[in-house]
Formats: structure tokens, sequence, C-alpha cells
């Protein structure tokens, strides 16, 4: 029916159908949007022509419009000129600008960086200013990224500075911040080198790898073999072969099977089998770390909820290992 048209609005989970005159649709919806959803991104509402087809995976790419976003983002944030200004040419922009480009090694201002390496510069940006939180600069960078398909974001590093690093999913993002936050020191800190490696601007799969393997030692190692690991003679094989064939009765995982019975550590032995067997773990012992005050075999922080020694080897239930 011409004149008309059908709006349907959500009210608590209901959906009615309402109808309309066609004269105050245009105001209804600005409306609507201002006040239940604010900024209306590209992935919350896609144009007609987009509904039905499936989103794009992110891109790595630097499209033109991207790279006309960043280099008015840069010059905004480094110089406070507006994006839509000229920046007028200087022999010195300041001390921030000086210290990104002696990290780049250039000569060029961050925001006259091509496509190829205009990223490079954000994500020093990003590192070397020191950002109020939450800062106005740093919401407009991430919702560009966003809105541009990009694949990278912006992410906190532990030394509280911010960088670029690759999206990825919430739930890996959080169960990683968790491990991160209850593992020892040590563990922990080869955790967040390990990710770093792994999605960070510079990726190194070798070493994201290695610091993986090196945060699992230093879980293991002093709780399956708490004397060899005081002596320096404890390894990972070590480990393997304790949980694998000397004592694996005396381990058990925490976490349950379909039954709520806690599985054999079977499944974790061939998990360490195979990150030992990789040409890129190079031998090596694994550090002591002895704790005064804390009963045989026990561990801190993340340890404790998923790998235990069995009640009949005398050893406290609340042992465990987390790998």
């Amino acid at each position: 029916m011409r004149g008309l048209l059908a709006v349907t609005v959500a009210v608590g989970g209901v959906h009615i159908r309402t109808p309309t005159p066609h004269r105050r649709v245009s105001s209804h919806i600005r409306q609507s949007t201002r006040v239940r959803f604010g900024i209306v991104t590209n992935s919350d509402w896609p144009p007609p022509s987009r509904r039905h087809v499936p989103p794009p995976e992110p891109s790595e790419d630097v499209s033109p419009q991207l790279h006309r976003a960043l280099r008015g983002w840069l010059q905004q944030a480094l110089l406070n000129v507006a994006p839509d200004m000229t920046v007028r040419p200087r022999t010195d922009y300041g001390f921030a600008v000086r210290q990104i480009m002696l990290r780049l090694g250039t000569d060029t201002p961050p925001w006259e960086f091509p496509p190829e390496t205009i990223l490079d510069a954000v994500h020093e940006t990003l590192y070397q200013v020191q950002w109020l939180d939450p800062a106005q600069n740093v919401r407009e960078l991430q919702s560009t990224l966003t809105a541009a398909n990009s694949i990278w974001r912006v992410a906190a590093r532990p030394d509280l500075r911010r960088g670029l690093e690759r999206n990825v999913d919430e739930t890996v993002t959080d169960a990683v911040s968790e491990a991160i936050r209850t593992a020892p020191q040590q563990a922990a800190e080869h955790l967040r080198a390990a990710w770093e490696a792994a999605y960070g601007r510079n990726p190194d799969p070798d070493k994201a790898f290695n610091e993986a393997v090196r945060a699992v030692e230093e879980v293991a190692c002093p709780l399956v073999e708490q004397k060899r690991a005081n002596a320096g003679n404890a390894t990972l094989g070590t480990v393997i072969g304790q949980l694998g064939k000397t004592a694996p009765h005396k381990w058990e995982l925490a976490l349950p099977d379909t039954n709520g019975q806690p599985r054999n550590v079977a499944h974790l032995v061939g998990m360490m089998e195979d990150a030992v067997a990789r040409p890129s773990v190079p031998p090596r012992r694994c550090a002591e770390v002895p704790t005064p005050g804390r009963g045989r075999g026990q561990s801190s922080g993340a340890a404790g909820r998923h790998t235990r020694p069995v009640a009949d080897d005398k050893r406290s239930a609340q042992e465990a290992l987390t790998v």
C-alpha cells in the first residue's frame, strides 16, 4: 500500500510491526539511531546491496581510503593539525616525531609514509605517545581500522603502552589474558613474548612457539620433577617421561571428561611430545623455580586447575599443572 511502510521495532526481544506514514520514516530512523544505537558502523548496519553477502575476511592491505585516513590521523595525533589541512614543512616537528623517525630509521615524517609502511608509523606512534586513557585519538584510530575491515587493531602492551596487533577472537584473547594474569612471573613473561611474536607487527613464528614451550617448562619442571629442577637437570623431555611412562597413574587432568571424571594425562603428554619433536625448539634445561614455603610439587598462579597428582601419592589434590 503506497504511502505506508512497515517498520520493525524491537522491544524487550519482542518484535512489533508498526505501520508508519512514509513522511515520518526518515525522522523516525534518525531518532532511533541516535537514541538507541549511537554510531552505527558498516558491520552493524550493512548497506542493502551487501546484506545477503558474507562479510569479507579482514584485510592486511592498506587501501587508498585507509591510507588517506591514517595520514590524517597521524598529523592530528602528533601535531594537532586537522586531517583536512596540509602540514607546513619544518626542520623539527618535536620530540615525539623525532623519536618515531629515529626508531624507523627515516627522515620522512610519519604522515608522509606510503601505504606499504604507514602502519609501521602508526604502530610506533601508538608506542611513543603517552596516551590518556581513554584517549579520543586511539578510539578514532580503532574505529577507522574497523570501518576499513583491517586485520589490525589497537591493543595495550604489558608495559602499559599501546601498539598494533592482529585481530584475534575475543574468546582466545580472554583465555590468554587470564593465563598470563594467573601464571607465575617467569611463565607469564614467556607467554607475553609468545603472544607478541605471534600477533604483533613483526611476527616471528619460531619465537612464538619457543616462548610458549618455555612457559610450559617454567610450570611443568618444578611441579613434576622438583628435585631435578632444583638441581638444574630437569627438561621437558624428562617431564614427558615422568608423566607418560614412569608414573602416569600418579597424575590426572582436573578438566573433567564427559562423565564428569578427571581425565588421564595421555593427551597432554602427546602435545608435549609434539612440541619436543619440533626442530625449532632447541634442547635446554628447565630453569630452577624454587619457592620458599611452597609444598612439594606445588605451583602458583595459573597452576592448580588443569593437571594434578592423584591423592594416593601423598600429594595434595590441589597441586596442578597449567599448560
